[in-house]
Parts: structure tokens; sequence; C-alpha cells
């Protein structure tokens, strides 16, 4: 007689002899327990008279045990065997003394079918938000092609709001005298009202003497400072952070079910030490791939956005906007009258290099690009489309942009 490396299982009795019945029975046993592949638990002591058929491990020597009718008998159980225990519904794989639980095949298969619908549901919410931000910049350029060639009266002289702007700001076009102390440039305080504008949710828009007068409504941004490098944002709204350190920690929020979660953030550089921004919850998904990089030029800023939908998961970007471009933009003299022809003499000479009567035409148009882009509802938009360039007014434009 011989005995396999596996298992302890015992063969080779020479052909014909006798008295192998017990080695084949303990055969018979050890093949029919780990055919069975399940043992009912693991034990530190044996039990005593278990039912008939009863097998478990061992924890002091690792063996399988089973019980028949008057004793146990046991078993090795070679390395990479693989069982389920019974009292738990846990699988398991010997390797060397010990043994490891593994995944249940059943597990890991819901698992997998979960993740494969989740990551559905995520790329086709992604493709919609990329196709509607396609659509907006479309319509947006519409928009703004339309509203160039709006007729604008000035002097009895009527041409397109795009030439009336590129001759405003021609100092040529201007002549006569003006005290100097009647003009100054209000470009920070432009900024300011710019961006209140761009974190409200709503405004109002106004038409008076020729000048346009924007008011937001409510929902101005929130000033949030970082503390030990930790910065924490709200579930949603505008938020301007000035930074005075290295963060390495922004704290967000779950998303809410049934709603729309967005968040708006203006980190503003420090204007003697560059600082960083670092460490975005994993779990934003960024349209770039990766997380941005703040702006390192000192006393710039830099903007951020997130969107939650139906807490389906963060999507970020970084806002590709240059807010030094309202800067340019000032409100002087009589510059905010349609119909009056502001002059420029040399009285003002001693701060000319400073005055900019009305900034470059595509500095308001990129202005205007992100209040329509931010702000304008779809009635607004419809209304919008439907002006006739050839008859329509800066005030029908107004008019249009202020429907909700």
């Amino acid at each position: 007689m011989q005995q396999s490396p596996y298992f302890g299982i015992n063969y080779g009795w020479p052909y014909g002899s006798d008295g192998w019945n017990t080695g084949m029975d303990e055969n018979l046993i050890r093949l029919s327990f780990l055919a069975r592949n399940a043992v009912n638990e693991f034990v530190d002591t044996l039990p005593e008279s278990p039912v008939p058929g009863y097998s478990c491990i061992l924890n002091s020597d690792g063996m399988a045990y089973v019980w028949l009718e008057d004793g146990y008998t046991f078993t090795p159980l070679e390395d990479g065997y693989k069982f389920l225990t019974l009292v738990d519904g846990k699988y398991w794989r010997k390797e060397g003394p010990s043994y490891i639980e593994i995944p249940s095949p059943i597990s890991l298969d819901d698992r997998a079918t979960s993740l494969e619908s989740r990551m559905g549901v995520v790329e086709n919410d992604l493709s919609q938000v990329i196709s509607d931000a396609s659509d907006t910049a479309q319509e947006v350029g519409d928009i703004l092609s339309d509203a160039s060639a709006l007729p604008v009266t000035s002097d009895s002289v009527t041409q397109s709001l795009a030439a009336w702007m590129d001759f405003v700001r021609n100092r040529s076009n201007h002549t006569g005298t003006q005290e100097a102390s009647t003009i100054s440039d209000f470009a920070p305080e432009v900024v300011d009202s710019f961006l209140n504008q761009l974190y409200s949710r709503t405004m109002t828009a106004s038409v008076s003497g020729g000048a346009l007068s924007l008011e937001g409504n409510n929902d101005l941004a929130t000033e949030i400072v970082s503390d030990g490098a930790v910065l924490e944002l709200p579930d949603s709204g505008g938020v301007y952070s000035p930074l005075h350190e290295n963060i390495s920690n922004v704290v967000i929020l779950e998303g809410e079910i049934g709603a729309i979660c967005r968040i708006i953030i203006t980190f503003r550089q420090d204007d003697t030490t560059p600082y960083t921004v670092t460490g975005w919850d994993s779990n934003i998904t960024w349209l770039s791939g990766s997380p941005p990089t703040i702006d390192s030029t000192l006393g710039s800023e830099t903007l951020i956005e997130l969107v939650n939908i139906d807490n389906k998961g963060w999507l970020g970007w970084k806002v590709g906007v240059d807010l030094d471009f309202f800067s340019p933009v000032a409100t002087t003299g009589s510059y905010n009258d349609l119909i009056d022809t502001p002059t420029l003499g040399s009285a003002a000479s001693e701060d000319i290099a400073s005055f900019d009567p009305a900034g470059a035409a595509e500095d308001v148009n990129t202005a205007l690009t992100i209040l329509i882009n931010e702000r304008m509802s779809s009635a607004a938009r419809d209304a919008v489309n439907a002006l006739d360039p050839a008859t329509a007014t800066l005030e029908d434009l107004i008019t249009a942009l202020q429907l909700t």
C-alpha cells in the first residue's frame, strides 16, 4: 500500500490482497468530506457527540475533523483548498498554517453589476453636462453676435453697438475741456460690482438717462478663510476665499437627492506670498482629468465651479475667465450717456495715462458673455433671439434680459 501526497489518500494495495477495507473506508470518508467543500465552523475545542456528519476546523492544529457514529476522524487540508463555513456563509482558503477569508463569488458578481450600473449613470450624466455646456457656448456666441449688431444712436448718428463702443474708446473722437477733478477711475468698484453679480442667483437691470444699472437681489458670495490648512465649503452658493496659507484639505459636503447643488469659489492670491490649494475631495470628477492649479501670480484670482446633480457626485472645472478683463471698464464723467459726446481736454492731461473712457469693446463683450452665461433665463434667451437687429434698441435688449 502507498499513500498519495494529497490529503493522505491511500492506494496501491497488491492485487488480490486482503485487509484493505479499513484504508478504503478512510479514503471514502475523506473524499466525501473534500467533495462537500464545507465545514460547520471553526472551533477551539471539539464538541462532544455532535450529530453525524458534523465537521469543523480545530484552531489549535488547523486540521479538519468529521464526526462519525462513535468518534472523530481527521484529515489534513492542502494549501489552496477552498471551502465554506455553514454557520456564517463565509468562504475560506488555506494558506500555510492559516485560513484566509475570501470574497463570496455571488457577492463579487453583485458588486460588479452594481458598479457597472452606477458608472453607466455617471457617464450619461457627464455626457449631458458636456452637451449642455456646448449648447450654452453656442447660444452665448449667437447672442453676442446679434447684440453687437443692435443699433445705437448718439448725436443723431446711428451705428451698431460694436462700432459705437469702438468710437467711444478712440480718444481722438473727444474734444473740448473738462475739469480733471471730475474724472476718476472706479475700476476696483466696477470689479467688485461684477463679482457680486457673478455670484448672485438673480439680478435686476434698469436703464435711466442712458445708464445701465445692475443690482443683485440675493445670495452674494460668502467670504470663507481656511483654518489650519483646511477649507470647509458650503453645500451651495458663492465663496470668496483670500489665501493666507497653503491649503491641503478642501472639505465638501455630499449633494442632495432631487436638487442641483452648485458652488462657485474665487481664490484670491496673497499680495506678497503665493500659496497653493491641494487636497481636493477624491470624489470630485474634474473635466480636465485632474484637480486645477491655483494661479500663483501675486494678487491674482482663480475661479473654480463645482456642480452636483441629484447627489450623483461632484463635477468640477476651472472657469476660463480672466477677472482682470473687468478692470479697464471705467465709469467716468458723462461717458455713461448714450446721447452725449463726452469731452476730454488739456485739463485732464495730468492723469491721462490712467484714464480709460470705457474699456475695450472686447472687455465689455467678455463681461456680457459671463453675465449672460451665468444669469440669463430661458425666457430671456428666447426674447433676445426674437429681437430684430435692424430695429431693436439697446433698451429692448435690456428689457429682454430682465425676463425670468
